[in-house]
């Protein structure tokens, strides 16, 4: 029996064919851009530090990984989580010139604390040091392709400043930095990284300023609870009605040698009264990299007077200012 085929079902099979082989040519495609993908993995001298006991499949993917090293950190970790970051940062310092990047893998209600404090006891940070919560293998990628020498967090598989991000709505954001590329990131430091460890001790409290909020309670915090910095965040859209309470407490706190740094989430400029006080203006900190800034200086700093001009000073590219500073 022979088998006629008509024009029209000709041009079916070649159109069928044609899909075949397209089918065919970006498998092939894919299956080489995986592959690339992970050989740069595999190119790529990788520290991952776990610091969550949510991390289960690392050794089945990456333990044939020779030049991806793997710390554990989930037994060690302890109730003040600044002692964490400290004990991180020096395995971070002490592999420093084994390995081309670091991958921290954080609980992602710590993951911002991390990166501010990071950002600070790593001084001169010369490689990138990536923070994730999400897919450890898009992290991966992410920090084997690029040279930026900062603390950072990957965000779908994009970065962000570590010491710029805050939770917002349960998401990590980054309201005021952008991205970061090769264009906006902090230069290449001239001098070999430093490991400047947090006085975990230092007790710095946040009071936070809004509307029918009691000044009066501000002046009523007893002797006996040890303050060492105070950061004072305004949300008070009327402050002119409280400012002398408010004047009056600031001047207390600082003739005790107490550092405040005010941050105004209001009002694009401080009061005029406020900035002629002995206090620190944080411009656009976030709260907590103020918190983490002023704990870090009050560690390596006395006088309030240096700390306050310090605090008012991009160190790690944490406020608006395009002076940078190192502290000796």
């Amino acid at each position: 029996m022979v088998f006629t085929i008509s024009k029209d079902e000709k041009k079916i099979l070649i159109i069928l064919s044609i899909l075949l082989l397209l089918i065919i040519l970006i498998t092939i495609y894919n299956s080489r851009k995986i592959y690339k993908d992970k050989n740069k993995i595999l190119n790529s001298k990788i520290l991952f530090i776990d610091s969550s006991s949510t991390v289960n499949d690392f050794e089945d993917n990456f333990i044939q990984n020779k030049k991806i090293g793997k710390t554990d950190f989930t037994h060690i970790l302890c109730t003040n989580n600044m002692n964490n970051w400290n004990n991180i940062a020096e395995k971070i310092y002490n592999s420093y010139n084994m390995y081309n990047s670091f991958v921290v893998y954080c609980d992602s209600n710590e993951i911002v604390n991390a990166a501010s404090s990071l950002s600070f006891i790593l001084e001169n940070l010369g490689k990138p040091v990536i923070l994730t919560c999400s897919d450890i293998t898009d992290t991966l990628k992410i920090t084997s392709k690029t040279k930026i020498n900062e603390v950072m967090i990957e965000v779908d598989k994009k970065l962000i400043r570590g010491c710029r991000s805050k939770i917002s709505k349960n998401e990590i954001v980054s309201y005021n930095y952008p991205l970061l590329d090769k264009s906006n990131s902090l230069s290449f430091p001239t001098e070999n990284l430093q490991l400047k460890k947090i006085n975990s001790s230092i007790n710095v409290i946040v009071i936070k300023l809004y509307d029918n909020f009691d000044v009066n309670s501000i002046s009523i915090i007893p002797d006996e609870i040890n303050i060492n910095g105070i950061i004072l965040e305004n949300n008070y859209k009327n402050l002119n009605k409280i400012l002398h309470i408010l004047l009056k407490f600031i001047n207390a706190m600082t003739k005790k040698g107490i550092p405040i740094i005010y941050i105004d989430k209001i009002n694009d400029e401080p009061i005029t009264e406020l900035l002629e006080t002995n206090i620190a203006y944080g411009n656009d900190m976030t709260r907590t990299t103020a918190i983490t800034k002023l704990m870090f200086l009050l560690t390596y700093v006395n006088n309030i007077e240096v700390v306050n001009k310090l605090a008012e000073t991009s160190l790690r590219g944490e406020i608006t200012n395009e002076n940078f500073l190192n502290i000796d």
